[in-house]
Parts: structure tokens; sequence; C-alpha cells
């Protein structure tokens, strides 16, 4: 009686034991797929945030080459910077589709403001955005090279050395 009293146990713990394999593997699956599901779901969001961004920043662009289209269009008047290109990096760590060009100023035209005086012979820095600029390819321009920069009279400049001027208030390069 004892051996079969053992012989039933033994049997009991084995069925346990093979059920609690069974729910463990069950357990993990579960726990896979639901990693699976939240990763999915963390991906979808963190893209959906993405394409809203974009959407916006593309917003944001078209709205302030509306904006600069209308100033040229009203005949804003403009200043007319020559220079010679002395630095170009088309890869800004910002990550922003901008061109920053540092140009010595060789001379200066119409700056009724005097918003330039004191900078021939001076670096100044431009920023470009290629997407307002398609018809200027900046892969071409090297340092050394004469470029001509028009800007609105009223272009705001950063008080930092050297100046910049922000691509909104570049109507023009060539």
């Amino acid at each position: 009686m004892r051996k079969y009293g053992f012989f039933v146990v033994s049997l009991i713990t084995i069925a346990v034991l093979s059920a609690c394999t069974k729910n463990n593997e069950n357990v993990k699956s579960s726990k896979e797929s639901t990693v699976t599901s939240v990763s999915e779901s963390i991906d979808a969001d963190n893209q959906k945030i993405i394409d809203d961004a974009q959407k916006d920043a593309d917003d944001i662009a078209r709205k302030e080459i509306e904006e600069k289209e209308a100033r040229i269009a009203k005949d804003e008047p403009l200043v007319l910077l020559n220079g010679k290109v002395n630095d170009i990096m088309t890869k800004p760590d910002s990550g922003l589709d901008l061109v920053r060009v540092t140009v010595k100023l060789d001379n200066i035209e119409n700056d009724k403001n005097n918003l330039f005086k004191d900078k021939v012979g001076k670096e100044v820095e431009f920023f470009f955005s290629e997407k307002q600029f398609k018809d200027f390819k900046f892969s071409d321009l090297k340092k050394g090279d004469n470029v001509s920069i028009e800007t609105f009279q009223d272009a705001s400049l950063s008080i930092s050395e050297p100046k910049q001027v922000d691509t909104l208030d570049i109507v023009k390069i060539k």
C-alpha cells in the first residue's frame, strides 16, 4: 500500500510540475507578446510625433516663404553685400536644413540704415535654408568664391561677432 501511495503522490507531483512548466511557458509567451505590443505602440507614437513635428516645420517654412515673398512684392529696399566666402558649413550640428556661409565683406551698397556700415573687411555669417534658395547650389560654393547677397534693409543682426543674418532677412545669393 505504501508503494501505491508513493506512486500516486509521485504521479500527482509530476502532473503538477508539468502544468506549472506549461503555465510558465504561457506566461513567457504572454510577456513577450506584451513587450512586442508595447514596443510597437511606442514606435507608432514616436513616428506620429515625428510626422506631426515635420508637418509643423513645413507649415512654418511655407509661411516664412510667403511672408518674405510679400515683402519682396512690396519692393522693400534691399542692401547689396559683396564679398568672398571665407567658410561654408552645409551640415550644421543642429540638424536643421540650414547652410551657414561666412563672408568677408568687400563692398556694401544701399545701406541706408547703416546696418552694415562698419562691416567692410569683416566677416558676417549668413544662414540659408536650402528650401528657400532652391535655385542656388550651395554644394558648388567654395572658400574664396565671390558672392553677392541681398538682404532687407531692416535685417536683424546678432549681437555677437561675427554678425549673423537670419535666413528670413536674406532675399538672394548669387
